[in-house]
């Protein structure tokens, strides 16, 4: 996939090139150039949202009756995609301005939303333990604060990088 910003250069030249020729003859094929890079099978926006959003509930979710309900099972190779930035921590307790980017870990605490939020219940707080396979197991009761279904309805994990916001 390339990035978003060569892409992005690359349509804004293609707009240049559309725009000087627009009242000549060719200046049909310009615009079917431009169309196909933002919309045909290898363009831009196919690029972009074609992609596997790492965290979301919309993949596969299945249920668990562990005895804590604010546990979110989540697999080794799904967690390893998750990426977050957390501030660096000097000392025990002292931390500096210093921020690094990693991967879940078994033990990190995530917020579960439930989109759209229509009331405090649709956000709930849980910690990560890892399973073995390619779907998120979550309890029946936080399944219940989402009004009971499986009918595939969004969801992000935010995954919560410091102390304070576990607090």
């Amino acid at each position: 996939m390339t990035s978003l910003s060569f892409r992005s250069g690359d349509i804004r030249t293609q707009y240049y090139i559309a725009t000087s020729n627009a009242f000549q003859e060719d200046s049909s094929e310009c615009l079917m150039d431009l169309a196909s890079t933002k919309c045909g099978k290898y363009g831009h926006l196919q690029s972009v949202m074609s992609t596997p959003v790492s965290g979301s509930v919309r993949l596969v979710c299945a249920p668990h009756n562990d005895p804590d309900p604010r546990v979110i099972f989540i697999s080794n190779n799904l967690a390893s995609k998750i990426m977050f930035c957390t501030v660096e921590e000097v000392s025990p307790g002292v931390t500096e301005s210093i921020y690094s980017e990693r991967t879940l870990i078994e033990g990190d605490y995530v917020v579960l939303e439930r989109a759209p939020s229509l009331s405090k219940y649709n956000i709930q707080p849980l910690r990560v333990l890892y399973w073995g396979e390619d779907c998120m197991r979550i309890h029946t009761k936080v399944f219940s604060y989402f009004h009971r279904d499986y009918d595939r309805d969004e969801g992000h994990i935010y995954a919560l990088g410091n102390f304070e916001s576990i607090q």
